[in-house]
């Protein structure tokens, strides 16, 4: 459900702050419930503050350079969302060489994945394939729609032909 125990820690100390709040500015503020949310509140707190290594619950601590995941060798653990980049360039150079109908395909993947990278869910230096990938796809559709207009003209060209 979350990638590590900190966004573990974080998401049940913000979901406690908000029922801590919404206690609090009720009509009926149960003095009972407002000790215990706060209780809780405290110890997610205490959690954060072990989790981070020094006392106080603040912002997380940085994240890992890029390349230096939670794996060795750099991969996975410091994006939520695994990286596209390799296989949108194999759809994109694939659609070029072999089956035009992966263009599309490769396209709508490298805008998506554009759009991830700029949210900062996907490593950005996975930023060139993707858009190496994006260009084959969009030259492989673009050829695609040409041929098919082609075809289309020479039928109807056919069709006339034949009366």
């Amino acid at each position: 459900m979350y990638r590590n125990e900190w966004d573990a820690a974080v998401a049940r100390a913000s979901a406690l702050e908000q029922q801590l709040r919404d206690a609090q500015s009720g009509q009926q503020a149960d003095a009972a419930t407002i000790a215990n949310l706060t209780q809780q509140l405290q110890q997610a707190n205490a959690e954060l503050a072990r989790l981070r290594g020094q006392g106080g619950y603040g912002y997380p601590p940085p994240p890992p350079a890029y390349g230096y995941g939670g794996y060795p060798g750099g991969y996975g653990g410091a994006f939520p969302v695994p990286a596209r980049g390799g296989t949108i360039l194999v759809f994109g150079i694939l659609s070029l060489v072999v089956c035009s109908i992966l263009g599309p395909i490769a396209w709508s993947m490298g805008n998506e994945e554009l759009r991830r990278i700029e949210r900062g869910e996907v490593d950005p230096s996975t930023r060139g394939n993707v858009t190496a990938g994006r260009i084959c796809g969009m030259i492989a559709s673009i050829l695609m729609i040409i041929s098919l207009g082609l075809i289309l003209f020479v039928f109807v060209l056919a069709a006339g032909a034949s009366h």
